[in-house]
């Protein structure tokens, strides 16, 4: 089992809820629409999340298109999603970190933790901001949506609850694996009853904004 080397980590993605533009740490229950208060849902449905994102945000121009394109057809398409980490990956190459690779999944959902792996570049409040800005302009509510559309099909408004249900879709834990355990290790170092650093841990766990580190391991 892991225990002490491993910390669960919250990473800063995730639903609007008070209709400013900041990333949020948790997936509070959104009331629009036909969801009611209490239901542990954020959204009927994507296209619905999709639409409320869009009213609630100050979205990029470029990131509104492929939001309308959701509401439209029901669902985020894979190559609406890679077009946009495409152009993220551009935007901060173009601004002079040639080197910029984000950890991207086996089901196909790009990290936005960064930090170590190309050496001191990434730890420096100039490509902080960089990777803000870039982020905003082309992959930060995008990525919402897809990633809920991925990894939290049930749609559900808690994140612990939403990458515990997709541990047991995915057979990672057993049955009687209990949520408490799982939010008992979050920024600790308890034993989370698991490796989550398997391909299939990280398809439920990177969508549903929770980064793991070893702290046992150096930066590579």
């Amino acid at each position: 089992m892991l225990t002490a080397s491993v910390l669960l980590s919250m990473s800063a993605c995730g639903p609007n809820t008070d209709g400013g533009s900041n990333a949020q740490h948790d997936m509070p229950t959104i009331t629009n629409g036909t969801v009611k208060p209490g239901s542990g849902k954020m959204a009927d449905s994507i296209a619905v999340l999709a639409k409320q994102e869009l009213e609630q945000r100050q979205v990029s121009g470029f990131q509104r298109e492929i939001l309308q394109r959701t509401v439209e057809s029901g669902s985020m398409s894979a190559s609406d999603y890679e077009n946009a980490w495409g152009m993220m990956k551009r935007c901060i190459v173009d601004r002079g970190y040639p080197r910029f690779a984000p950890k991207k999944t086996a089901n196909g959902i790009y990290s936005f933790a960064f930090g170590g792996r190309d050496g001191s570049d990434e730890n420096t409040p100039r490509f902080a901001e960089v990777h803000s800005d870039c982020q905003e302009e082309y992959v930060d509510v995008v990525s919402i949506i897809y990633n809920v559309q991925v990894g939290n099909p049930n749609l559900y408004a808690d994140n612990a609850e939403a990458a515990v249900d997709c541990l047991h879709r995915e057979n990672v834990v057993p049955k009687n694996y209990k949520i408490e355990r799982f939010r008992a290790a979050q920024g600790s170092d308890k034993d989370l009853g698991f490796d989550p650093f398997t391909p299939e841990a990280q398809n439920c766990l990177v969508p549903n904004n929770f980064e793991m580190f070893d702290a046992t391991k150096p930066e590579d």
